[in-house]
């Protein structure tokens, strides 16, 4: 008899769960045919140390039934609840790759996001006979509020451009949990995971990647709705656009702050501003058009992360190369939101202190 792999569900846990807080939602229905007619069950799991010896054994009743043992890899912050927007925090970018050449997929997967932190065969095997994966990128963090909702639509984006299950355009979609044991169509095999490492990664630069990913097929279309590429907006108009909390804007209030701040890190790298007028920039805008704001602390480490990203790319930023406030002046956001402190022509021709390179 299969049984349930205990230090695959040990180390599921540690990859999907470990930054995340609340309750994880375990589902469970009839899968082998010719076995008990049981009810399919489902239990909620608060999040700490008791957590995995709980899903394991959660994953033997369902075996025991022979049944399938689902888990949503995320968490809900009350029990009983799993609907799409009960789901508070997430720390994976998912993909399930059920169709198609998986290696194909695989090797792409890996050439443009990187390796994932974990692949798992999930059971499925496509008619080419090649085993079907999830595979999961962790992040360095978990994703709550809107950076969860940006999370989600890059599952979707993702699951497109790959040719992956869709249905993780949701963000209450379950899966199978490795370690658990897949009885679907009398074919009873283990849930396996086939690589663990401890590679994590920060959403925005998977969010380039993804973005920045050709479709395998270059004939699919995506949704504007999936679009994250802010840069196509003038400067001048994410500047000065306010952006509130929840995702409802035509971006993110942390895709406005990222194109902000490395906007102002890039004139500082450059030499063309003292690191107090970089800041001051930054402060401005998270003050003046982000509702709520940024608190102060994971404004300075956003900023902190994107000037050492820009760092290791291209050196140590360069001397500052004019004197600072030796005239009044004023933020570039200042003078394009009042027409007032500048005569109008030459407002006009303001383009060249806002263009990026």
């Amino acid at each position: 008899m299969t049984l349930p792999c205990k230090d695959s569900i040990k180390d599921y846990f540690k990859t999907v769960f470990s930054y995340c807080e609340g309750y994880i939602p375990l589902r469970s229905f009839l899968e082998k045919k010719g076995s008990s007619n049981g009810i399919p069950y489902n239990i909620w799991i608060e999040n700490d140390k008791t957590a995995i010896a709980k899903a394991i054994a959660f994953a033997n009743r369902a075996n025991d039934y022979g049944y399938a043992c689902y888990i949503i890899p995320g968490t809900v912050n009350k029990y009983g609840r799993a609907s799409a927007d009960s789901i508070t925090q997430m720390q994976t970018l998912l993909v399930d790759i059920d169709t198609g050449d998986i290696k194909s997929k695989y090797d792409y997967l890996v050439k443009y996001l990187g390796q994932p932190s974990l692949s798992i065969k999930s059971g499925g095997i496509t008619i080419k006979g090649e085993p079907k994966l999830h595979l999961y990128w962790k992040l360095s963090e978990a994703a709550l509020a809107e950076d969860l909702q940006k999370l989600i639509r890059l599952r979707h984006l993702l699951a497109l451009k790959i040719e992956g299950d869709i249905h993780f355009q949701s963000a209450h979609q379950p899966i199978r949990l490795a370690g658990s044991v897949y009885y679907k169509n009398d074919r009873v095999r283990p849930v396996l995971i086939r690589e663990v490492n401890q590679w994590e990664y920060h959403l925005p630069d998977l969010i380039e990647r993804v973005s920045n990913m050709p479709n395998i097929n270059y004939s699919a279309k995506i949704p504007d709705s999936l679009n994250f590429n802010i840069m196509k907006q003038p400067f001048s108009k994410v500047l000065t656009t306010t952006v509130h909390e929840g995702g409802k804007d035509e971006w993110t209030r942390f895709e406005g702050l990222s194109r902000v701040i490395g906007y102002w890190v890039r004139r500082y790298h450059e030499g063309l501003m003292s690191e107090e007028e970089t800041w001051e920039e930054i402060i401005s805008y998270n003050t003046s058009c982000i509702i709520p704001p940024w608190p102060e602390e994971r404004l300075k480490a956003e900023t902190n992360r994107l000037l050492g990203k820009h760092i290791s790319k291209y050196g140590e930023p360069k001397a500052l190369t004019k004197p600072a406030h030796l005239l009044k002046s004023y933020s570039l956001r200042e003078l394009l939101s009042d027409p007032r402190l500048l005569p109008h022509l030459i407002l006009l021709h303001l383009g060249f202190l806002h263009r990026e390179d």
